[in-house]
């Protein structure tokens, strides 16, 4: 299992009880191919295509909703291309809506701290940069520290205390 998917589980096995929390599906999908008749190779009936969702999961918490992209990294920054144009359309327009956050949680694995960075910090930032990735310095100073305890082997990030 790589990194991302990893940190996904232990997030969303830290998710309180009396929180609602659902996972966008994603991946790849195609339909079932069929052998040519003469030369017996493999051809598909249709195309490929690749789920664009607005993030990777929303939690509802006392009558709010929060859209929430999830990322890990091995960096000391976060490149901005690690969100798709077409996702931060999307979450900008939705928390346009009463009630709604929206952001993104970005786990810097050299560190071992994470952080809740909202959708129009994010893109203030990239609006007022030349770099192409955020500094932990910037989530030290301007995002939401996420309390994280690593249990043996796995991690539990305080996501009550972080929708506090």
């Amino acid at each position: 299992m790589n990194e991302g998917k990893i940190f996904e589980k232990y997030w969303r096995l830290s998710v309180p009880k009396d929180v609602f929390f659902y996972r966008f599906i994603d991946g790849t999908s195609s339909w079932s191919q069929e052998k040519c008749p003469k030369c017996k190779t493999a051809i598909p009936k249709s195309t490929r295509f690749q789920l664009k969702n607005i993030c990777d999961c929303f939690i509802v918490s006392k009558g709010k909703v929060m859209f929430i992209e999830l990322k890990t990294i091995g960096l000391a920054s976060f490149p901005f291309s690690n969100i798709s144009d077409s996702q931060i359309t999307k979450i900008k327009k939705a928390v346009t809506f009463t009630g709604v956050k929206a952001g993104i949680v970005v786990n810097f694995r050299k560190y071992n701290e994470t952080y809740y960075m909202s959708i129009e910090l994010f893109n203030l930032l990239k609006s007022q940069t030349v770099a192409k990735s955020v500094p932990i310095s910037d989530f030290r100073k301007h995002a939401i520290l996420i309390k994280q305890i690593q249990k043996n082997v796995y991690w539990y990030y305080d996501i009550e205390g972080f929708l506090k």
